[in-house]
């Protein structure tokens, strides 16, 4: 059903790859961050809620104007500027996962990951619509959607071992991702975060390599 020369644009696999990793990070950090706040850092459920508005409120203001601009001077530019701001997020809440402080850490480190993904997802569409041929602008949207949710499944499914075995080589008395009161279990959560946030940042860098890349090739 899906026509496998698509794939032979370098532009269309490169955004893709590139989809796969950013979106992969994503995944890893959204899926887990909730677990870490509530089950290891005992915060209530709303206040962690905060902790991800800034995606929605960022995706609104920045989104459809990094798309306007990047009908202008191409896509490549915003991918690489918004992977390496998501990634600089992550990193942020890697640093200070030790400190366990939602609003005064956590809070603007993800307004910086909701800013440097504001400035991926719509150039992302016009670099894929961009490379497909007449008639199968469609199709590609939903390779990359595909691409995109397989990322992270695949993603939270990798780092799942890692995260564990880290609580436990941190002292964690318990067991990861449950609620647990026993001396260090939220120092060993926060030591998960920060091994599953330098993580994320990584695939974030390996973006905006390919980022680089494809503007090279344009």
């Amino acid at each position: 059903m899906m026509p496998l020369n698509l794939f032979t644009s370098a532009t269309f696999s490169g955004a893709n790859l590139l989809a796969f990793f950013i979106y992969g990070a994503m995944g890893i950090m959204f899926f887990f961050m909730p677990i870490i706040f509530i089950a290891g850092w005992d915060r209530h459920e709303i206040s962690v809620s905060v902790v991800f508005a800034p995606m929605a409120l960022f995706m609104t203001v920045f989104s459809t104007r990094a798309g306007a601009l990047a009908d202008r001077i191409g896509p490549a530019p915003l991918l690489a500027a918004g992977s390496l701001i998501t990634g600089a997020g992550y990193l942020l809440i890697g640093f200070f996962a030790e400190a366990q402080l939602l609003c005064a850490h956590i809070l603007p480190s993800m307004c910086l990951v909701a800013f440097g993904m504001s400035l991926v997802v719509a150039p992302l569409s016009t670099a894929l619509m961009g490379a497909a041929p007449d008639g199968l602008s469609g199709i590609a949207s939903g390779v990359n959607n595909a691409v995109s949710r397989t990322a992270s499944l695949l993603g939270v499914a990798a780092v799942g071992g890692v995260a564990a075995t880290v609580y436990l080589r941190a002292g964690g008395a318990a067991s990861f991702g449950i609620p647990s009161d026993t001396e260090g279990h939220a120092a060993a959560m926060s030591q998960s975060l920060t091994a599953l946030a330098y993580i994320s940042a990584g695939l974030c860098l390996l973006s905006a390599v390919i980022s680089l890349n494809l503007f090279r090739r344009g």
